[in-house]
């Protein structure tokens, strides 16, 4: 069973929660084809064009959480993945930890 790692506190990044500021979370609707072609599938668009998506794992009896562009760079371009999540929701969390260690890996502290 894949848990969601949480993303390693940078001292920038603690200040911030100490602070009370967060990354905002993902927001998740369900898949505009989740109806027809894929079951039950979810999806967040990230910044940057990026898009997370969350499904049943086509190869195990588990849920597959995904990044990748939302412009077509090529049909096969994959940014990150995660296996082997019980349910939608921990496949959720795992996604929110990766976008929340990409946000916070692209601060630093600027000394005066």
């Amino acid at each position: 069973r894949a848990q969601a790692e949480e993303p390693q506190m940078t001292p920038i990044a603690q200040r911030l929660a100490d602070a009370g500021i967060e990354v905002k979370p993902l927001e998740w609707a369900a898949h505009p084809f989740s109806q027809s072609t894929i079951d039950e599938c979810a999806i967040s668009d990230a910044p940057f064009s990026q898009r997370y998506q969350i499904q049943h794992d086509p190869w195990a009896p588990t849920y597959l959480a995904m990044l990748f562009p939302m412009l077509p760079i090529s049909d096969s371009t994959l940014w990150w993945e995660s296996r082997g999540h019980e349910d939608m929701d921990a496949a959720k969390s795992a996604a929110q930890a990766d976008y929340t260690a990409r946000i916070l890996s692209a601060l630093q502290e600027v000394k005066p």
